[in-house]
């Protein structure tokens, strides 16, 4: 949410910028509105990695997932959360190129894909938490030179915080929402 004109403006899905600093002090940056990353060693550009993306448009069954996901949660704090959010949201045309991305200790880049509301089951989108974001368990992974290596999948309420050579590790919520540390052993093919 940010003011424009002293009016709050709401915008899901939005492009943003998105950058994270990996192993020997290299940059990199995107803004996920186009799946091209850069990696950036003393300010200068040291290599693009991309891959083609075919932008995904939201749904108004999109729409109205997120903006109940939203509802549910301001209304504990807010009484008129209902009415205030349907004034205020806007939504962006498409969904971004990617969620996030993280970079290994070993130099490989892991791009995580965004979970289309819609595509969720009935059940599992009446209760998505979108303060967690609307990243997938599906994560493109590419060679420290670049090179695609191919996509990994996650378990179900597993959310990765960080890569360590051949470990992830991140935070698994039990059926009950009880979040429990989780490490991960990364299996590479040949």
């Amino acid at each position: 949410m940010f003011f424009q004109g002293g009016s709050p403006e709401l915008t899901f899905f939005a492009p943003e910028p998105w950058w994270v600093i990996g192993p020997n002090d290299v940059i990199w940056m995107g803004t996920n509105d186009r799946y091209v990353i850069g990696s950036y060693e003393h300010g200068r550009l040291r290599m693009l990695t991309s891959l083609p993306h075919e932008p995904v448009a939201l749904s108004e069954r999109d729409r109205e997932i997120v903006l109940d996901a939203w509802i549910r949660i301001f209304e504990q704090r807010l009484p008129n959360a209902d009415a205030m959010l349907r004034q205020l949201a806007q939504f962006h045309d498409v969904f971004p190129a990617y969620q996030q991305f993280v970079v290994n200790s070993d130099g490989t880049l892991w791009v995580q894909h965004v979970q289309i509301p819609s595509a969720l089951p009935a059940e599992a989108a009446a209760a998505v938490d979108p303060t967690r974001g609307w990243g997938s368990k599906t994560w493109d992974v590419f060679g420290p030179a670049g090179r695609y290596l191919g996509a990994i999948e996650f378990p179900d309420r597993f959310e990765l915080m960080t890569l360590r050579q051949d470990h992830a590790y991140g935070v698994w919520r039990n059926g009950m929402d009880v979040p429990f540390v989780m490490r991960l052993r990364i299996v590479r093919g040949g």
